[in-house]
């Protein structure tokens, strides 16, 4: 495969962990590339960064998540369901693009945050509103929205859905593998190596 993961910072730490594997690897390849997009969609420069990331891919698998932790943490839930809804329309069809070759775009849920390791969070008026409540009903607006669009493109070579693997339910035991100490949205190396994992087989 040749693979694009875009998203916020933690499908992009994920991607570099893979991108590091390959490295070490004796059969490393150039076959995947990570994008980092930061701020909530409502941000316009944020989802013209997306829709063009979208509309210009040429990988074949195109892994994707937009903005979910930062939505959790500073967005609107009814301004997300517009601005995702919104997105879905800038992923191609097949009689939008001069090739025809098929391609998947696969929707990966936000994974969980574990506000049980950020001691300050109650005064952090940044970050108090990122909660895993927050994190399963953007994850369930954005799940619903992709299964209706999944629905009207059958038949496309460029088709959508949402990936198999469960990330956030994975990563909901991960609150002791931090990134960094204290830090309650970012994951260690145990961790992204066991979502990738999932991801990978899951392609295959």
């Amino acid at each position: 495969y040749r693979i694009v993961i875009i998203g916020d910072s933690q499908p992009y730490y994920m991607c570099q962990h893979l991108i590091m594997q390959e490295l070490q690897s004796s059969t490393a390849t150039n076959n995947l590339r990570c994008v980092q997009i930061k701020h909530t969609l409502g941000n316009e420069t944020t989802f013209q960064a997306y829709a063009n990331e979208f509309q210009n891919a040429t990988e074949n698998v195109v892994i994707f998540n937009p903005s979910g932790l930062w939505e959790a943490a500073y967005g609107s839930i009814d301004l997300f369901r517009d601005n995702f809804q919104r997105l879905l329309d800038h992923i191609p069809s097949s009689g939008s693009r001069e090739h025809h070759h098929r391609q998947s775009f696969f929707f990966a849920p936000t994974t969980a945050v574990h506000p049980i390791v950020y001691g300050n969070l109650k005064n952090d008026d940044k970050k108090w509103s990122m909660t895993q409540v927050r994190v399963r009903e953007i994850n369930r607006i954005a799940e619903r929205l992709v299964l209706n669009e999944t629905k009207r493109r059958v038949g496309d070579t460029i088709s959508l859905r949402v990936l198999p693997t469960p990330i956030d339910a994975l990563s909901l035991n991960s609150e002791d593998d931090p990134k960094t100490s204290g830090d309650m949205r970012h994951f260690g190396e145990r961790t992204n190596e066991m979502l990738l994992e999932a991801i990978l087989c899951d392609l295959d």
